[in-house]
């Protein structure tokens, strides 16, 4: 009974001793990451759900609504950087202003298409993990019996975890993308590549 006793004294002053220390354990850490990207689709579904928006004349005070949500957790610059890759570094203070303005414009469409789409859609959280400044989230989309694997690609910016990536079905929306803009910009040019961005959006 001794032993037991100061077993569970050990066990006690080990676990004081790991707050004492290390008072952000990485669970607490994790939860912070996860928690964001959870309050974010919330919100987007809750925009979706509401049955006085869903109307096509509605459409663009929805799109506004969501635009609002999607802009504070998404990082377009990151987007923008990591698509272009090199090309990047090549562009001018205002052709990135204008790139990042353009292809955010283009993937709050994107993304905004295939969030209106939800239904009655449930989004289970199932596991995060986090290196340096960088995380990932994954998620699954489950209606009926389906089951859609989404992941969210996080990197840590002011203090806040903003979303850059998002990859479905395995299929990561930046390197599609990237793929993309490499091909336009060797075969004609990065004005191309810009001219092309403007007339989607204009169709849109």
């Amino acid at each position: 009974m001794k032993i037991y006793h100061q077993l569970i004294k050990n066990i006690f002053t080990v676990l004081a001793i790991i707050l004492l220390f290390f008072p952000e354990l990485p669970s607490a850490q994790a939860s912070e990451i996860t928690e964001g990207v959870k309050k974010t689709l919330d919100s987007i579904i809750v925009i979706v759900s509401r049955e006085d928006l869903k109307n096509n004349e509605k459409k663009a005070e929805r799109r506004v609504l969501l635009r609002e949500v999607i802009s504070k957790k998404f990082s377009y610059y990151e987007m923008s950087r990591r698509s272009l890759t090199k090309h990047w570094k090549e562009r001018t203070a205002e052709e990135k202003k204008e790139f990042i303005d353009l292809f955010g414009k283009l993937l709050e469409n994107s993304y905004a298409n295939k969030i209106e789409s939800f239904t009655d859609e449930k989004i289970i959280y199932i596991d995060e993990k986090k290196k340096g400044n960088v995380a990932l989230v994954k998620t699954i989309i489950q209606k009926n019996n389906d089951e859609i694997p989404v992941n969210y690609k996080l990197v840590k910016l002011d203090n806040d975890w903003k979303i850059y990536d998002f990859i479905v079905e395995g299929v990561s929306m930046i390197k599609n993308y990237r793929a993309q803009f490499k091909k336009i910009i060797h075969k004609s040019s990065y004005e191309e590549l810009v001219n092309k961005l403007k007339k989607k959006l204009e169709k849109i």
